[in-house]
Parts: structure tokens; C-alpha cells; sequence
């Protein structure tokens, strides 16, 4: 009779989906699992019936049926929090801010080899992460702020406040952590949403996930 979201005990892709639950106060269980676990749970053939794609996260349903992919899970427990609009157009444009913040995540370039790494991250910040911080710059100056539509924030603006939360952790090697210094409207941001009584559980500072 409840949902349940599995994930590993880190914030990571289940960091938004777990602050909609909370802010939506529905009956739900938080269940973290180490590697062990994980590999077990996913089995011989790399999938199983609680982990049909064979990752992480996933929200089983009341009925038993388990979701896969972390922005379905988030956009569904965000319209339980009220914090996905009913508007198309208004939704249209939360979904905008999702897939480019998930375009950061994605296309930060990978390498194990330090030296090969260094200067593909320099070359990232310099170009296409710049575009992207210069766009949602824009967004959130456009509605005079403090959040991307206004007064109010959603599900976006989660998405948003995690990925800046984590660079300025300097979790991204040859990132800076100060990155988005020269866009204040970035800090304007942080500090609106770290001030939401609602939110202000979820601040990253605090995290012991």
C-alpha cells in the first residue's frame, strides 16, 4: 500500500525523486542497497524482476509493478508533491530545464586517465558548460527570480539547485567548484531554496546519504 524507491545510499539519480516524496508527505519507504546487494539483486543475466533494467533507481508501485528510469520516477512523485504543473505549456517548460540539466550530467567527459582527462573537462567548462550555465542564467533572470518560474519553485528548480550544489562540491575533477561564480544569479538561487522551510531538510550541506 506503499511506494518504495530503491537506490544506493548516496544522493545521485534518486536525489530529486526522494525530495518530491518527502515534500509530498505520501506513504512511502526509502530503501538503500550497497554493491552486494545490488549484484545480487540484479543476478546471472544482469536483470530481474525487481530490477528489470538492471539499474538503479527504481519505485515499486502499491499494485507491485516496478518503474525504471530516474526522470519518470521524479516527474510522477513531483506531480504527487504539486511540484510538476498541469499546464502543458508550463510543463513544457520544466521539462526543458530536466533534460538540460540531465545533458550536464551526461556529457561531463569520463576518462580514466588523469592526463587525458584534464584538459577534455577544461575544454567542456570552457564550451558547452558555459553555454548551458549561461542559458539557465537566463531562465532564472527572466521570471525576476528567485526560482525559474518566480515566487514559486518546482521540480525543475530541483534539478537545477543539485547539479550546482554538486560542482560546487569539486566532485568534478578540473571543474572549479567556484564555477558558477560568475553567474550571481546562481547564489540568489541556492539561497532561495536552502530557505524554503520545505526544502531546507533536503540542503546538500547537510546530506548523510
Amino acid at each position: 500500500s506503499k511506494l518504495t524507491l530503491t537506490y544506493f545510499p548516496l544522493p545521485g539519480r534518486a536525489y530529486c525523486a526522494r525530495v518530491c516524496l518527502g515534500i509530498a508527505k505520501v506513504d512511502w519507504e526509502d530503501v538503500r542497497i550497497g554493491g552486494e546487494e545490488f549484484r545480487a539483486r540484479r543476478g546471472p543475466t544482469g536483470r530481474s524482476s525487481s530490477l528489470p533494467l538492471g539499474q538503479l533507481p527504481t519505485l515499486t508501485l502499491p499494485n507491485g509493478t516496478v518503474i525504471t528510469q530516474s526522470t519518470a520516477i521524479t516527474r510522477y512523485v513531483a506531480k504527487l508533491a504539486n511540484l510538476y504543473p498541469a499546464d502543458p505549456e508550463q510543463a513544457l517548460y520544466v521539462d526543458e530545464i530536466i533534460d538540460t540539466v540531465n545533458d550536464i550530467d551526461n556529457g561531463i567527459p569520463r576518462n580514466s586517465d588523469a592526463s587525458l582527462l584534464k584538459p577534455l573537462r577544461e575544454e567542456y567548462a570552457a564550451g558547452k558548460l558555459n553555454i548551458t550555465y549561461s542559458f539557465l542564467a537566463e531562465k532564472l533572470a527572466a521570471n525576476n527570480g528567485p526560482f525559474l518560474a518566480g515566487s514559486e519553485y518546482s521540480v525543475a528548480d530541483i534539478y537545477l539547485y543539485q547539479i550546482v550544489k554538486f560542482i560546487r562540491k569539486g566532485i568534478y575533477d578540473f571543474i572549479p567548484a567556484d564555477y558558477d561564480s560568475k553567474w550571481p544569479v546562481f547564489e540568489r538561487f541556492v539561497v532561495a531554496m536552502e530557505s524554503d522551510a520545505a526544502f531546507a531538510p533536503y540542503n546538500y550541506d547537510g546530506l548523510k546519504w
